[in-house]
């Protein structure tokens, strides 16, 4: 018999694997797992857990409501899954506690878990943390950025083509050796009306709508050594068409350039917002190659710097009566956030970029500005930054298309 406690600390499958592989001379062998929630969707804990799920619920697909379906999954495992329903709020509600909760009311009090609570909600550092070990919630980073309950209803199916001829904008995270290299496409959709606060007072204002998506390319040569080092399924990825993972050791540029280089043939691109970081000396010349006319404006990543507005940013700030400057990181965060909060943005499947987003945290300045940083170094956060440029470089063109209308309705 083996005894496994908290698996959401087990760094791999390496003591797991060894018990199990002794049971094949056993009649009777029993291996016993107990954890908490974790907040790596890529390891052993997470891939018990979802065992777990599909056995409990009897089906290799189950639903949010986790209703049994009676497929034999697995004969040989049964599991036991305290999880809070979709939709509550164990902050605010203590009748869910329960669900997540088994012995509350024995050796767990009710006094006890309403002083915990009252932490997170004071203290939001340890909110994270609060709600894996005490209410079985995967949080995918100890002090996360984003949520999957604000970002899954996000998360759709759609074809690129239905956007070809259409205006887009680009954000390009650019990195060498280990890292992704990600390349973040967003077009706006149309407009929908919302409730903001507007000078202390909340409006109806128009915003507008987003479809968004990545690609990601990484070095194909180091590929499997940097799945088993991230602990990230990069194999399984770039089989599924997911990431480029072009032969070499380091990026290729000249496939970023030439990916680049069709998105200026088959949209209308407004420009690519770029960080610094390996752009003169590595990227720029692979464009140059290429000759392709295309503005680049810079989007300096982390929260001290800003880049310098371009004309068209300037005329769109100058339509929504706004003073202009230039692109951020904590500004495009923002945009992002908003645009997710209020489902105004469908975002492209991809298991790369869904990583990335769930893996990010943020680092913050006294004034209260904020932007996207990675808690361990084997977190690839890549394709979120690209995303948050390139959603930023959109915003800050909203409303230059529209002055130009307005400019030829006025003139007849």
């Amino acid at each position: 018999m083996g005894l496994a406690d908290e698996m959401h600390e087990h760094p791999n499958r390496d003591a797991v694997e060894m018990i199990e592989r002794g049971f094949k001379f056993r009649r009777q062998p029993l291996l016993l797992m107990i954890t908490n929630s974790g907040t790596d969707r890529n390891s052993i804990c997470y891939e018990e857990h979802e065992h777990a799920v599909r056995v409990a619920a009897g089906t290799s697909t189950p639903g949010e409501d986790f209703d049994y379906v009676g497929e034999p999954i697995d004969d040989s495992t049964f599991s036991f899954v305290c999880s809070l329903d979709p939709g509550d709020d164990p902050l605010n509600d203590p009748s869910c506690w329960a669900k997540a909760n088994p012995l509350l009311g024995t050796i767990l009090t009710n006094d006890y878990l309403q002083g915990v609570v009252d932490q997170a909600k004071a203290i939001p550092g340890k909110l994270n943390g609060i709600l894996r070990l005490h209410f079985c919630v995967w949080t995918d980073a100890d002090a996360a950025w984003m949520s999957r309950a604000v970002l899954e209803p996000c998360i759709a199916d759609f074809d690129l083509s239905d956007h070809h001829g259409a205006p887009i904008w680009l954000g390009l995270d650019l990195s060498q050796n280990r890292d992704i290299t990600a390349l973040a496409a967003v077009v706006k959709t149309g407009e929908i009306e919302v409730e903001a606060e507007r000078d202390g007072e909340k409006q109806i204002v128009s915003k507008p709508t987003f479809d968004a998506w990545i690609e990601a390319w990484t070095p194909g040569d180091t590929l499997s050594a940097r799945a088993l080092r991230d602990k990230a399924p990069y194999e399984v990825w770039a089989r599924d068409g997911h990431i480029h993972a072009p032969k070499g050791q380091s990026i290729r540029f000249d496939h970023v350039a030439q990916a680049v280089a069709e998105y200026d043939h088959d949209f209308a691109l407004q420009c690519v917002a770029y960080d610094r970081y390996a752009f003169k000396r590595g990227f720029e010349p692979e464009c140059h190659n290429l000759g392709l006319s295309i503005e680049f404006v810079e989007h300096p990543q982390g929260g001290t710097k800003k880049g310098k507005p371009t004309e068209a940013m300037k005329q769109a700030a100058e339509a929504a009566e706004r003073d202009p400057e230039g692109l951020w990181m904590p500004g495009s965060v923002r945009e992002l956030e908003d645009a997710l909060m209020e489902r105004r943005i469908r975002i492209r499947r991809n298991p790369v970029l869904i990583s990335a987003m769930m893996s990010a945290v943020t680092d913050a300045d006294r004034w209260g500005n904020y932007w996207l940083a990675k808690e361990r170094a084997v977190n690839k956060i890549d394709a979120a930054v690209a995303l948050c440029m390139a959603v930023g470089a959109a915003c800050a063109h909203a409303g230059a298309d529209n002055s130009v209308d307005a400019l030829i309705e006025s003139l007849g």
